[in-house]
């Protein structure tokens, strides 16, 4: 008897897209964001989570991704947003840290 297939996670990072699973279907958001993009958000003074949503949409996701985040209710919609806040965080942190290759390697060379 063939099993049935198990649910899909909510979010899940395949590559460097975060895959979410809404009410109205599959929506996939891109974690690759140029540089210069971030640093407009990075720059200047601190922003609320509101203007960091509304800069996720104005400069990062394309129109499909915003018209299926418009028809969302505020709370799926928001959720949505906080997670890809997190996932593009998290990204960028395992990018700029340091590798632990590179750390062991260079520790086990010493006592040479």
């Amino acid at each position: 008897m063939a099993r049935a297939a198990a649910p899909k996670p909510k979010y899940l990072v395949v590559e460097n897209v975060l895959k979410c699973q809404t009410p109205n279907g599959e929506l996939s958001l891109p974690l690759t964001v140029k540089f210069g993009t971030v640093r407009k958000l990075m720059g200047g003074e601190e922003k609320t989570q509101f203007e960091e949503f509304e800069f996720f949409m104005s400069k990062i996701f394309s129109a499909a991704n915003n018209k299926a985040l418009d028809e969302l209710d505020t709370a799926d919609a928001a959720e949505i947003l906080t997670e890809y806040s997190q996932a593009l965080a998290a990204r960028m942190s395992v990018s700029m840290g340091k590798s632990v290759g590179s750390a062991d390697s260079s520790e086990n060379t010493e006592g040479q």
